[in-house]
């Protein structure tokens, strides 16, 4: 069996995200080069806005189409209101691969040991797998919207974000939440973070940290993206967590 050359994989998804960027730019006066900089930077708002950093409880497949019937209705991203929806659909493509070829510096040396992210070689393996489909599918999702006149139906929108939210386990009942041993988990990880924030606690970065709350609860998280997605929301004062551990 022949090994996966990951980066020319990479490569032609990103390639095949650039042309679609190129073929929506429409509105951005900026100079393209910039834009393409920008690319995994505004894939990763739209990444935490369909995870709300709670990535192990989503199948990751599905992302790709529930973003693009976002933009079918009207979605638009507040933060970056002048991208079209096929530049969004491009950006999180881009996103995606970046991420797996990030994952994919840490892939553990042999199937029975663990990276830094907590996952095994062949979950690596997997998660950059996946990535690949689900850019290749916004690639897919993003060449639909090119062209079209989409008119904004708020209602349906709502009712889209609402069965997502929904997915996302974002709802239910107050008593499983409290009995959930991840927010238990997320509640003290919020803490060390604000201690980290007033300066009671100390690590060198951002991934110094989401590393050592990832050893202190190895035994409920198990993904130090998913950590770093929480401190980029919690800097955005999004997604506190409410419940108190037990």
């Amino acid at each position: 069996m022949h090994e996966v050359i990951w980066e020319l994989k990479f490569s032609s998804v990103r390639a095949m995200a650039k042309l679609l960027f190129l073929n929506s730019n429409e509105n951005l006066s900026i100079p393209l080069h910039t834009h393409y900089e920008a690319l995994p930077v505004v894939g990763r708002d739209i990444d935490d806005e369909l995870r709300g950093g709670w990535d192990d409880d989503l199948v990751d497949n599905d992302l790709p189409e529930v973003f693009h019937d976002w933009l079918s209705t009207g979605y638009v991203m507040e933060e970056h209101p002048d991208w079209t929806p096929p530049q969004l659909m491009a950006a999180y493509a881009f996103y995606l691969v970046h991420d797996a070829a990030r994952i994919l510096k840490e892939i553990a040396p042999e199937d029975e040991k663990w990276n830094d992210y907590g996952w095994r070689r062949d979950e690596t393996i997997e998660h950059c797998a996946a990535n690949v489909i689900a850019a290749l599918e916004c690639v897919h999702y993003g060449r639909l919207l090119l062209g079209l006149k989409l008119v904004p139906d708020p209602d349906r929108l709502a009712d889209l974000i609402k069965q997502h939210e929904s997915k996302k386990g974002k709802k239910g009942a107050a008593e499983k939440l409290a009995n959930d041993p991840k927010q238990h988990a997320k509640v003290d990880v919020y803490k060390r973070w604000q201690a980290w924030q007033a300066g009671t606690e100390s690590y060198e970065g951002q991934a110094a940290f989401a590393r050592a709350m990832l050893a202190e609860w190895s035994n409920v998280l198990k993904s130090q993206p998913s950590i770093e997605a929480w401190c980029r929301q919690w800097r955005r004062n999004e997604n506190i967590p409410l419940i108190e551990p037990a």
